[in-house]
Parts: C-alpha cells; sequence; structure tokens
C-alpha cells in the first residue's frame, strides 16, 4: 500500500448521530403535543387506558420521526437506522436499542408528568 496517496475515510468513521437527532425531535414533539394528547385523554374519559394510549401516541411519534429520517438520509444511513425496529426487549436489546427504549420511556414520562400536575392543579382548583 502507498503511503503517499490519499487516504480513504471508513464508512464507519463518519456515522452520522441519528440517535441523537431522533431523540431531540421526539422528545420536542412531544411537549408540542402533549396538550393535544392530554384533551384526547380528557376527552375519552377512560382513566384505566391512559398508559396505553400514552404508548400508542409515543410509539406513534417515533414512527413519524424515523420516516422523516429515514426520508432525509442515504441508503446507508438507513441500514444502520433499521435497527430500532429489530427492537426485542431489554433482554437481547442491542446499545441502540436500549437508547430507543430510553426515548420512549423519556416520553412517557413527560406525558405522565403532566397528567400527574393537571390532576393536582384541578385538586388544588376544588379545595380553593
Amino acid at each position: 500500500m502507498d503511503s503517499t496517496g490519499p487516504m480513504r475515510v471508513s464508512i464507519k468513521a463518519h456515522r452520522p448521530d441519528w440517535k441523537s437527532e431522533l431523540r431531540t425531535n421526539c422528545l420536542r414533539r412531544v411537549r408540542k403535543d402533549r396538550n393535544d394528547l392530554l384533551w384526547k385523554i380528557r376527552k375519552q374519559g377512560l382513566p384505566g387506558n391512559v398508559m396505553e394510549k400514552v404508548r400508542s401516541a409515543v410509539r406513534s411519534v417515533i414512527s413519524d420521526e424515523v420516516e422523516k429520517l429515514k426520508q432525509s438520509n442515504t441508503e446507508n444511513e438507513d441500514q444502520e437506522m433499521d435497527v430500532i425496529w429489530e427492537y426485542q426487549g431489554l433482554h437481547a436489546a442491542k446499545p441502540a436499542e436500549i437508547e430507543s427504549e430510553d426515548i420512549l420511556l423519556e416520553m412517557e414520562r413527560l406525558v405522565c408528568e403532566d397528567i400527574r400536575e393537571e390532576v393536582i392543579r384541578k385538586l388544588n382548583h376544588l379545595q380553593n
């Protein structure tokens, strides 16, 4: 190998930070859309299914944001992003899958926090 020629950079050396971008986009969207989600939950009035509705909404956000990223990336980057859909639970999870689970849990936590704050405000309002 001739050391005077230009060196090729490995594809893996220039790995896009799509996970960070996905996390940022999802959290921003959940913060933005959580009032709509809370309104839907209130309107339907089914407290037993609240967490399932939250999980469903969060999965929808993640799915939408992944699709947006896929459309903006090249084919090589798409192959790296496909790992998010191969989730088989924490027992068999790879670091990228655990990070995806962390995103989901963080978004659920934000929505649940908003629900809890709303209940506290209502209780305080009733007591006054």
